[in-house]
């Protein structure tokens, strides 16, 4: 719930309610309709204050933990209905269901009032059938606009609008839906988590041994899983990302040696300082926003400490991740002759997959930036992204890498 409350302040913050010039039609202000299945009125009200303190448009649809389970059993179909009304309007609706574990409990109870056969774990047997219905709802659909306002357009009458180049009266706009499931001593397996699992796009999972080792969002890495994967992210955050999952699965595994007394080896202990510092990075308190610019800047933090440890002869490993300057005065375990700058940069870029590898035989679809010095494989949309000062056809390796340090300490 505290996690689903975070995403609606921060997502909803975010566009405007004004139409867009010379287009007219787009509300961009998103309408968040928050669903308390079975709640308690005090958690309710909780939610209330900070989702009216944060100035986004919201709607809350209640049942009481004491309403009777046919109230609490229709609850959601009415969001759902309230999410198409904004829909058709032309809004971006986000909705959240929390949570149907309550949801599934209720109707339960109405199925064997009515003396139908239980099934699994005393369920009805079509349970699955009315969650997928539920969820299935919420979709992107194609709107025109009308005198009367929007009506919904099939995906072959934009296409039809599209190639005779007059889609400026087709909008589109969708539901987005938040299912939240609960599980009884972690049991990922359960009834009704495996049947929404299945259903939806992916999961977040929340571990209760995170939660209790102060780690907040309690997500496990291991079993959260994205069926959209980096295709949401830019180029930079996706590079940035990829290689966490594997740092903190190291990160587990060389816990689970110290929690038996085992004697760890340098490289051992440097992968937990290394991980130990993503697992406090990603702590949030309750309603923290982000940029993803600040948060490409601090995983770059991160990744350097690593190299400057792993390359600087330094005592002093466990220095805070922003002094990194203060490193550089210190003996690099480098081939003489080499720029210590240049190859931590090719360290770093090549731990995070930007590919900065000076190359010639340079293939058609690599991204490739031409500095002074030579062609890099890197993402020219690096540059951009971090503020580096310059045009890089006038930078040297030596200049990128004064460039980056200096953005990262801003």
């Amino acid at each position: 719930t505290a996690l689903a409350k975070t995403i609606m302040v921060n997502y909803g913050a975010k566009g405007t309610a004004i139409d867009i010039a010379g287009k007219g039609l787009k509300n961009h202000k998103k309408v968040f309709i928050y669903t308390a299945i079975g709640k308690k009125i005090s958690e309710v009200k909780s939610i209330y204050a900070d989702l009216a303190a944060s100035g986004i448009d919201f709607i809350i649809v209640m049942t009481k933990a004491n309403d009777p389970a046919s109230l609490v059993y229709i609850a959601p179909f009415a969001a759902t209905s309230i999410a198409e009304f904004y829909r058709d309007q032309g809004r971006d609706v986000v909705i959240v269901y929390d949570d149907l574990t309550n949801h599934a409990n209720a109707y339960r109870h109405v199925s064997l009032l009515l003396k139908r056969p239980p099934g699994r774990e005393a369920y009805p047997g079509d349970i699955f059938y009315l969650h997928s219905r539920l969820l299935e709802r919420s979709s992107n659909v194609f709107l025109q606009h009308t005198g009367s306002g929007f009506v919904h357009a099939s995906a072959e009458e934009y296409t039809i609008a599209n190639d005779a180049d007059k889609t400026d009266r087709f909008i589109t706009a969708s539901i987005t839906a938040l299912p939240i499931v609960q599980t009884k001593e972690s049991d990922f397996s359960a009834y009704v988590p495996t049947n929404i699992v299945s259903i939806t796009d992916g999961q977040i999972y929340l571990d209760p041994a995170l939660m209790n080792n102060d780690v907040f969002p309690a997500i496990h890495v291991g079993l959260s899983v994205s069926r959209l994967g980096g295709d949401a992210q830019n180029g930079i955050m996706k590079a940035l990302t990829k290689s966490i999952k594997g740092d903190l699965a190291s990160y587990n595994d060389k816990m689970k040696y110290s929690t038996y007394g085992l004697e760890l080896d340098e490289i051992g202990k440097r992968i937990i300082r290394h991980g130990s510092r993503f697992i406090t990075f990603f702590k949030q308190t309750l309603l923290h926003t982000s940029s993803e610019f600040d948060t490409a800047k601090e995983i770059s933090n991160i990744y350097l400490m690593r190299f400057l440890e792993e390359y600087y002869e330094s005592s002093n490993s466990q220095q805070d991740i922003r002094n990194i300057e203060t490193h550089l005065k210190r003996p690099l375990a480098i081939k003489e002759g080499d720029s210590p700058k240049e190859y931590i940069m090719n360290k770093y870029f090549g731990m995070t997959k930007f590919g900065m590898k000076k190359t010639k035989d340079i293939a058609p679809s690599d991204v490739v930036v031409e500095l002074k010095d030579g062609s890099y494989l890197i993402q020219s949309a690096f540059i951009d992204f971090f503020r580096i000062e310059g045009e890089p056809s006038n930078m040297t390796i030596e200049t990128l890498y004064d460039g980056f340090i200096s953005c990262l300490k801003k």
